[in-house]
């Protein structure tokens, strides 16, 4: 009847709204997600020009090894080594385990507490580290690659437990930029300036 393809049309257009609702809420939040990623590595890339000469820091590297691409926020380039520097610009507590598969982000917004989970960026980081250095070595340059997490955001606040790795975790809160940058410079390596030039040309591409 009418009556019934009049209601039929109301609930279509009722489901309709509440769709484009969810997928407008949806859309908003992976904007904000993406903004909050960019500006944590604006603020690394502006970190790292604190770097004594001779540094030089790619953002947003693409490196492909064994089929599979890894997008690498920035690499360091200098004579004390190569780094990998996962940048996160999460706010809150951030816990969880060093060994950990996934960590937990909580913020407190008055009397509400709202927790999140985190893919574990020390294994995140590690990925990348793996499929650079192996690309390296493709290219014929054999050398240990470093990594580090950084957290820039000044309101987040560390609270990991278990045995270090040998990839650290600096948080801005926590005399982050300074650890970062020391730990750069007094990397273990010490690559010649013609291993250097040739990592950056790659890198480069």
């Amino acid at each position: 009847s009418i009556k019934n393809g009049e209601t039929m049309l109301l609930c279509i257009a009722a489901a309709g709204c509440v769709l484009f609702g969810w997928l407008g809420r949806y859309m908003h939040n992976q904007a904000n997600i993406i903004a909050s990623g960019l500006k944590g590595e604006r603020q690394t890339g502006e970190l790292l020009k604190k770097l004594p000469e001779g540094y030089t820091a790619f953002q947003n590297i693409n490196v492909s090894f064994g089929g599979r691409t890894s997008e690498l926020d920035t690499v360091v380039v200098g004579k004390s080594g190569v780094f990998v520097i996962e940048t996160k610009n999460s706010k809150g507590i951030i816990s969880g385990s060093y060994q950990g598969q996934n960590w937990t982000q909580t913020k407190h917004r008055g009397s509400q507490t709202h927790q999140k989970t985190l893919y574990n960026p020390i294994k995140q980081v590690g990925t990348h580290v793996y499929r650079l250095a192996n690309y390296l070595r493709g290219e014929g340059i054999d050398i240990n690659v470093s990594a580090a997490v950084y957290f820039a955001d000044g309101e987040a606040e560390l609270n990991l437990s278990g045995e270090k790795g040998n990839i650290p975790v600096f948080a801005f809160s926590d005399n982050g930029e300074k650890a970062l940058l020391d730990y750069i410079k007094k990397g273990g390596a010490k690559l010649s300036d013609t291993t250097v030039k040739k990592i950056n040309k790659l890198l480069n591409r």
